[in-house]
C-alpha cells in the first residue's frame, strides 16, 4: 500500500495512514500468506471435487453405486468450498473443518477402492464365469481360443486391480497431504489473529 493510503477517522473524515500503521499492514500481509495459500487450495479442491461429482454422475445411469459416490463427492465439495469462504474471513474453525473434510474424502476413496480390490480378487475370472453360465458358447471349445479369452480376462483383472491400488496411493498423497497441510496452517492463523489488529483484519477481508 502506498504512502497516500487513507482510512476513515472516527468523525467520518479521511485520515492518512501513519508509517507505523503501514508497517503493521505489511507485517500482517506477511503473516497471512500461509493462510491465503490454504484458501486457494480449498477453492481448487472444492471445484475439482464438484467437477468430479458431475463426471461421476454422468456415468452412473447403469450403476447406482456410482450415483451414491457422486452424491458423496458433491457434498464434500460443498463443505470444502464453504469452509474455504469461512477461512477467507479468518474463521478460526475453518481449517479444522477442511482437515476433517479431506480426511473423510480419503476414507471414502480408500473404502471404495478397497471394496473394488476385494471384489476383484474374490470373484472368478469374468470370462470363466461367463463360460460356466453359458456352455452354449461352443466357439470357445477350441483350446487355443479358450486360452486366449481367459488370458484376456486375467489381463482385465490385473488392470482393474492396478487402478484401485493407484486410487489408494493417490488418495493418500493428495487427500492425506491436503488434510495435513490444513492442519499445519492452524498455528499460522492463530498467530495472525492474535497479533493483527481488528481494523487490519477487516481491511484484508475487503481486499480479498
Amino acid at each position: 500500500m502506498s504512502e497516500g493510503a487513507v482510512v476513515v477517522s472516527a468523525a467520518g473524515d479521511p485520515a492518512p495512514l501513519s508509517s507505523a500503521q503501514l508497517s503493521e499492514i505489511e507485517l500482517a500481509d506477511t503473516r497471512v500468506k500461509q493462510v491465503g495459500r490454504a484458501v486457494k487450495l480449498a477453492a481448487w479442491n472444492g471445484w475439482s471435487l464438484a467437477l468430479s461429482a458431475l463426471s461421476t454422475a454422468a456415468f452412473s445411469l447403469s450403476d447406482p453405486t456410482l450415483l451414491l459416490f457422486a452424491l458423496v463427492l458433491g457434498g464434500i465439495a460443498y463443505v470444502e468450498l464453504r469452509a474455504g469462504r469461512r477461512l477467507r474471513a479468518y474463521d478460526p474453525t475453518a481449517l479444522r473443518r477442511l482437515f476433517y473434510n479431506q480426511t473423510l474424502l480419503m476414507v471414502v476413496i480408500i473404502g471404495y477402492a478397497g471394496y473394488g480390490l476385494f471384489a476383484t480378487i474374490t470373484n472368478p475370472n469374468p470370462l470363466s464365469a461367463a463360460l460356466a453360465d453359458h456352455p452354449e458358447l461352443s466357439a470357445l471349445d477350441d483350446p487355443q481360443v479358450k486360452d486366449l479369452a481367459l488370458g484376456f480376462g486375467d489381463i482385465t483383472r490385473t488392470v482393474t486391480l492396478a487402478v484401485y491400488v493407484v486410487m489408494i496411493v493417490l488418495s493418500l498423497l493428495f487427500q492425506g497431504g491436503s488434510a495435513l497441510y490444513y492442519r499445519t496452517r492452524e498455528k499460522y492463523l492463530d498467530a495472525f489473529l492474535a497479533a493483527t489488529p481488528a481494523w487490519i483484519r477487516e481491511l484484508q477481508r475487503r481486499r480479498a
